[in-house]
C-alpha cells in the first residue's frame, strides 16, 4: 500500500519541463506550478524593461520575476510528505526542508523574518519593511491575513463551483451535439445516395424507354421501305426483262413472228410502264426520326438537391397570409390570389424555396376539392397561391408546409356567385371544313377533325395551322367523315373514322401506326382513361360503349339500346374525370350519365329544356382538372357546366356566326388552365373561350 500510494505522489510531484521532483516549486499566477531553476531561463524583458514569465502549459504572462513568486505551499505539503514516506524514521534527508510552516526570510532585509502581509502590495512583509516601505499601507499580521484570505476563497469557491456544473453540463451537450451532427451528415449522405441513385435508375429507366421507342419506330419506317424496296426490284426486274426480250425479238426475230406477238408485247410494255407511278418511287416514309431533349436537364441535375439549415427552412407555424383578417373573397370560376409571407426558424423571411406545398380548396357545400398552383414572388420568401372556385358559396382554403397548416390555416373564402365573363372569346381558328372533334397535345397545340376535309388538321396555341394529317380513303391513314379525337400520352392521336368503322392511329407526325376497334358500327368519339389507362369508344351505331385495353386490343362493352339506366340512344360525346369515372353524352335521350371505369352505372344529369340547366341534345363532354363538366348542346346553340354530381354551375355561348356565337357545337376540350376550345361545326372554325 505504501509503494502505491508513495507512486500516486511522485506523478504529482513531477516539474513538466525537467520532468524530475520539484525543487523549490513557484506558482505562476495561472496557477501552473515549476521548479524555480526551470523558471529562471524563462524570463523575459518587455520594451518598458519589465520582467515576465510565461508559462510553459499554457502560454499565459506572468508579469513577474523568479524571485518575486509565491512558493507553491501545496506541492511543498505534498514534499514533505513524499520525504516522510520515504525516510519513516526520519534517518537520512533526500529532500531539503522546503516544509510551508518554515519561517521566511525577507530578501531586502537579511535575516528578518516575513511575520506580516501587506494587502496593498500584497506580499509578505518583515518588520523593517513595514516602516520603511509600507507605512502608509494596510498590512497586519500573516495569520491574520490568511484567515481572512481563505474566508474569502471559500466564499469565492461557491460560484466557481456553480460555473463548473453549468460548464461541465454545457461541455457535455456540445459533445452529445458534436456526435448529432457526425450521425446527421451520414444521414444525409446515405439520403443523397439513395436520391441520386432513383434519379440515375429513373434516366436509365427513361433511356432504356427511349431506344425502344427508336428501335420500334426505326422497325416500322424500315419494314415498310424494305416492302416498298422490294416490289420496286421486283418491278424492275420485270421491266429488264421486257426490254431484253423486246429488243433481242426485233433483232432477230422474223418479220411473222414479231407481228404475232405485237398485240401482247405491246399490252406488256404498256402495264410495266405505267407500273411506275411517280408516287411509288418515292419513299414512303421520311428519315424524319429525331430525339427531342430537355433543354434544361443538364442544368437541372447540376442543381439537383441542396443541403441546408435546417433553421433555415419555413417554420409553418410562422408563415402567414399578407392579407388583413382570415376572410378571403373570390368569384366562382375566376382564379384569385393570396400572397403568404414564408418565416424560417429564426423568425426571418424565408430565403431557402419551399418545395413541399399542400394546398386545397374545398367547398363546405358540394365537398367539391380542387388543388391550387403556387408560384414564388420576387418579394423574399413571399409565394402566390392561386386558387379558382368553380361555384359560389363558403369554401375552405388549406395551406400546408411540409405537412402542417400555415398560421391561420384553412383560411375561409367567401365565394360569389360567377359572372358572364365566364365563356368570353379570346381567339377563332377559322378555314376549317366542317370541325367536330378537338383535343388538346402536351404541347399546347390545336388538334381537329374535319368533317367533310376528310383530315386531321393541326394548329398552333395561336390558330397557326401547322399540319394536315390523312386523305380520303378507306387505306391506312385514310378517313372517311372523322369524329371525335383524342391524345394519348405519348402525343399519338387516336381518331373515330365514322365511316370506316375503325378507330385509326396516328403519330404525333401523321405516321400511321395501326388501327384499332372490333365491330365497331359508326364509331363517334373517343376518350383515354387516366386512372386504368384504357380507351373508351361510343359506339355510335350499337348504342353501346366499346372499351379497348391500353394496347388497344378489345376488352369489353356496356350499353344497351333503351332509355333505362345504362341504356343509351346514339351515344355521342365521353369524357374521363380524374376519379376513373366514364361520361356519356347519351344524345337522343337528352342527358348525360356517368359510369365506374368498368362499365357500372352511377347516375344521370337529365332535365330536358331549353333554360339554364337543362339539356337539349347533348353531342360532346369534357372534363376540366376541377373535374368541372363541359356539355355542348346541338339545338340549344350552346355550352353548359356543371359539377360531377349533376349541379348547374354556369353557360355561355347563343345561336349565330358572330364571335362568342355557336352554331350546331360539337366537340370541345380543355386545357389545364381552363381554356375551352368548342367545334362551331356550320360556321366552320373552332372558338376559344
Amino acid at each position: 500500500m505504501a509503494e502505491e500510494a508513495l507512486k500516486i505522489i511522485e506523478e504529482q510531484l513531477k516539474c513538466s519541463v525537467c520532468l524530475d521532483i520539484y525543487t523549490d516549486p513557484k506558482l505562476l499566477q495561472c496557477f501552473h506550478v515549476f521548479c524555480r531553476k526551470c523558471l529562471v531561463p524563462l524570463g523575459v524583458r518587455d520594451q518598458q524593461g519589465q520582467l515576465s514569465l510565461t508559462c510553459p502549459t499554457c502560454r499565459k504572462v506572468t508579469p513577474r520575476t523568479v524571485a518575486g513568486l509565491q512558493s507553491a505551499f501545496l506541492i511543498n505539503n505534498l514534499l514533505e510528505a513524499h520525504k516522510k514516506l520515504l525516510n519513516p524514521l526520519g534517518k537520512g534527508n533526500t529532500t531539503p526542508p522546503t516544509s510551508a510552516s518554515a519561517v521566511q526570510r525577507c530578501s531586502e532585509h537579511a535575516g528578518e523574518d516575513l511575520n506580516f502581509y501587506c494587502q496593498t502590495c500584497q506580499k509578505l512583509i518583515c518588520m523593517e519593511c513595514a516602516h520603511s516601505m509600507c507605512g502608509n499601507h494596510e498590512f497586519g499580521f500573516f495569520q491574520d491575513a490568511f484567515e481572512k484570505y481563505t474566508e474569502e476563497m471559500m466564499l469565492s469557491l461557491t460560484p466557481m463551483e456553480n460555473q463548473e456544473d453549468v460548464v461541465t453540463k454545457a461541455l457535455r451537450e456540445l459533445k452529445t451535439h458534436h456526435e448529432e451532427i457526425s450521425d446527421q451528415r451520414e444521414t444525409i449522405e446515405k439520403n443523397i445516395h439513395i436520391a441520386f441513385r432513383s434519379v440515375r435508375e429513373a434516366l436509365t429507366v427513361r433511356e432504356t424507354e427511349l431506344i425502344g421507342q427508336l428501335n420500334h419506330m426505326t422497325q416500322i419506317k424500315l419494314k415498310g421501305l424494305a416492302g416498298q424496296i422490294d416490289r420496286i426490284e421486283t418491278t424492275l426486274a420485270q421491266l429488264k426483262s421486257c426490254l431484253d426480250f423486246v429488243r433481242e425479238s426485233l433483232k432477230q426475230g422474223n418479220e411473222r413472228d414479231v407481228l404475232m406477238m405485237k398485240a401482247n408485247t405491246v399490252q406488256q410494255v404498256k402495264e410495266l410502264t405505267t407500273s411506275f407511278q411517280q408516287d411509288m418511287l418515292k419513299p414512303n416514309t421520311e428519315a424524319d426520326m429525331v430525339f427531342l431533349s430537355i433543354a434544361d436537364l443538364t442544368v437541372m441535375c447540376q442543381n439537383y438537391g441542396e443541403v441546408v439549415q435546417e433553421l433555415d427552412l419555413p417554420d409553418p407555424s410562422k408563415c402567414h397570409l399578407t392579407s388583413n383578417g382570415l376572410e378571403l373573397t373570390a368569384e366562382a370560376g375566376v382564379a384569385s390570389t393570396a400572397t403568404l409571407q414564408a418565416i424560417n426558424y429564426k423568425g426571418e423571411p424565408c430565403v431557402e424555396p419551399i418545395e413541399s406545398w399542400d394546398c386545397e380548396l374545398a367547398s363546405e357545400i358540394t365537398g367539391i376539392r380542387a388543388g391550387c398552383f403556387v408560384e414564388r414572388k420576387r418579394q423574399l420568401g413571399q409565394y402566390e397561391i392561386i386558387y379558382q372556385p368553380a361555384i359560389k358559396g363558403r369554401h375552405q382554403l388549406r395551406i400546408k408546409v411540409k405537412g402542417r397548416h400555415v398560421r391561420g390555416s384553412p383560411f375561409n373564402v367567401a365565394v360569389k356567385s360567377l359572372r358572364e365573363r365566364v365563356g368570353t372569346p379570346i381567339l377563332t381558328i377559322g378555314d376549317i371544313n366542317g370541325p367536330w372533334g378537338v383535343a388538346i397535345n402536351q404541347w399546347g397545340e390545336v388538334v381537329v377533325s374535319e368533317r367533310y376535309g376528310h383530315c386531321i388538321s393541326i394548329f398552333s396555341p395561336s390558330g397557326k395551322k401547322l399540319r394536315s394529317l390523312g386523305t380520303r380513303g378507306s387505306g391506312q391513314g385514310q378517313l372517311q367523315f372523322p369524329r371525335g379525337v383524342a391524345v394519348d400520352g405519348e402525343g399519338n392521336i387516336l381518331v373515330a373514322d365514322r365511316d370506316n368503322n375503325r378507330i385509326q392511329v396516328l403519330s404525333a407526325t401523321g405516321q400511321f401506326s395501326g388501327t384499332a376497334g372490333s365491330g365497331l358500327t359508326h364509331p363517334i368519339d373517343i376518350s383515354v382513361n387516366g386512372g386504368n389507362k384504357k380507351v373508351y369508344v361510343t359506339d355510335n351505331g350499337n348504342h353501346r360503349i366499346q372499351i379497348l385495353n391500353s394496347d388497344l386490343t378489345f376488352s369489353g362493352t356496356f350499353g344497351t339500346k333503351g332509355n333505362g339506366n345504362g341504356q343509351f340512344n346514339s351515344p355521342h360525346g365521353i369524357a374521363c374525370d380524374s376519379t376513373g369515372n366514364v361520361y356519356v353524352a347519351d344524345t337522343d335521350n337528352h342527358r348525360i350519365q356517368v359510369f365506374t371505369g368498368e362499365g357500372e352505372f352511377l347516375t344521370m344529369f337529365r332535365w330536358r329544356g331549353e333554360v339554364e340547366g337543362e339539356l337539349h341534345m347533348p353531342i360532346c363532354v369534357a372534363i376540366d382538372t376541377n373535374d368541372v363538366v363541359y356539355v355542348t348542346e346541338v339545338d340549344n346553340y350552346r355550352v353548359s357546366m356543371f359539377t360531377s354530381e349533376g349541379h348547374f354551375l354556369w353557360q355561355f355561348g347563343r345561336s349565330g356566326k358572330g364571335r362568342g356565337e355557336l352554331d350546331s357545337p360539337r366537340g370541345l376540350a380543355v386545357d389545364n388552365s381552363g381554356v375551352v376550345c368548342v367545334c362551331d361545326c356550320v360556321n366552320n372554325h373552332v372558338q376559344v373561350f
